[in-house]
């Protein structure tokens, strides 16, 4: 019941042509059952996007683990809704240029709390507070915003 309440659309769509061949790509990308159910449990519009598959590659390949994918689901919903080409692969690629490794960008798509709006990680112009580098240094400027190229800098 409560899947239908947070994506009434379920109700609408048509189970041959929608649900049923969604629940298959998800199968056949390497999802368990149980794992279906958990990321569907996070995410419910997952089975509504007709391009799934790509962006379930693309954070599973960031990411590292179905497992990863589906607790960073929990955490922020939205990572598999919104658009990759428009606001992830740019702010990602921005975190990239200041130096922070894959894996710190995915520990933190991970482990950072659950934001009110969930966009708190990767979907608007990173408003992280203390971006910190591979070395540990601080890479943030005023107002929390990561600076491009900050991480190259030598501290004063």
């Amino acid at each position: 019941m409560k899947l239908m309440q947070r994506e009434p659309r379920f109700l609408c769509a048509k189970v041959e042509t929608v649900l049923k061949p969604r629940l298959r790509s998800l199968q056949d990308i390497g999802f368990s059952d149980t794992e279906i159910v958990q990321l569907v449990s996070s995410c419910p519009s997952v089975l509504l996007l007709r391009d799934i598959q790509p962006r379930i590659n693309f954070w599973r390949s960031l990411l590292g683990s179905n497992e990863r994918l589906i607790r960073a689901a929990r955490r922020g919903m939205c990572l598999l809704t919104s658009s990759l080409s428009r606001k992830i692969e740019p702010n990602i690629s921005l975190f990239r240029e200041c130096g922070i490794s894959e894996q710190r960008i995915a520990q933190m798509v991970v482990t950072l709390p659950p934001d009110g709006n969930r966009t708190r990680t990767l979907l608007i112009p990173i408003p992280i507070a203390e971006a910190i580098d591979d070395t540990g240094r601080r890479i943030s400027g005023p107002g929390g915003r990561v600076q491009p190229g900050a991480a190259r800098r030598r501290p004063d």
